[in-house]
C-alpha cells in the first residue's frame, strides 16, 4: 500500500514539474465534467485544415452530451 501511494505521489510531483499546474475538481453526482479544449495548431499544409478541425472537434464534444465545455472566451 505504501509503495502505491509513493508511486502516485511521485507521478503527481513529476506531472506538476512538467506541466506546471494541475487543477483537480470533484463534481457532484450526476454533474458533467467541465473541460477546456484549446485550438490545435498545425504547420505547413496542415495549418489550413486546423480551423475546420478545431470547429468540428469542439462541436462534436459539445453535442455528445457527456461533457460541459468551457467557452473559449474564458481561456487565458
Amino acid at each position: 500500500m505504501k509503495r502505491t501511494i509513493l508511486f502516485f505521489s511521485t507521478a503527481l510531483g513529476i506531472s506538476v514539474l512538467v506541466l506546471g499546474q494541475i487543477n483537480v475538481t470533484v463534481n457532484k453526482p450526476g454533474e458533467k465534467p467541465a473541460i477546456a479544449v484549446p485550438d490545435f495548431r498545425g504547420s505547413g499544409d496542415a495549418q489550413r485544415l486546423m480551423d475546420p478541425f478545431n470547429a468540428t472537434l469542439f462541436r462534436e464534444l459539445q453535442t455528445s452530451g457527456q461533457l460541459k465545455l468551457i467557452p473559449k472566451t474564458v481561456y487565458p
